[in-house]
């Protein structure tokens, strides 16, 4: 116990004297760049990588599982994209052509068809944004899973 009470201070204390020797001469390296590798080249990565087994099915699924999910899914994102636009469309209708970005509070219109209007605007975009999301979320799951890129089409344009 003594002795090591008697080492440790002296260990420290060298510690201590290298540190600050060292402290001048070191020198931080070059940064190096690196490639950017895109999420879409993660998730599609070159062939024969990600092979499903011939014994199971990619993430416990069949072919029409998969293609319908991600049927649905795209399904989803289009029809609010759809929506997001109509909506739109009717604000600037309802706004007598005059529809713009303002900042808040710079001439406000209280035309209650037109807040209406806006609310539902917010809304689709919020769920647009949520539906790209679970798609992205199918995608990365079905690249995860090994599922192969013909799966993740609808069956005609699978066939091509």
């Amino acid at each position: 116990m003594l002795l090591v009470a008697l080492v440790l201070p002296a260990a420290s204390a060298r510690a201590q004297e290298a540190t600050a020797a060292d402290a001048g001469a070191i020198t931080a390296p070059a940064p190096r760049s690196t490639p950017s590798i895109g999420l879409d080249r993660l998730l599609r990565p070159p062939g024969g990588i990600l092979a499903p087994r011939p014994d199971r099915a990619p993430g416990g699924r069949d072919r029409e599982d998969w293609q319908r999910r991600f049927a649905e899914a795209r399904t989803e994102v289009r029809e609010l994209r759809v929506s997001v636009d109509e909506v739109q469309d009717r604000m600037r209708d309802a706004s007598s052509g005059s529809y713009s970005y303002s900042p808040a509070g710079a001439s406000e219109t209280y035309d209650p068809e037109v807040l209406k209007l806006r609310a539902q605007l917010q809304r689709d975009r919020q769920s647009l944004e949520t539906a790209e999301r679970r798609l992205r979320d199918l995608e990365v799951e079905a690249s995860l899973a090994g599922v192969p890129p013909s799966w993740q089409q609808p069956p005609d344009a699978a066939a091509d």
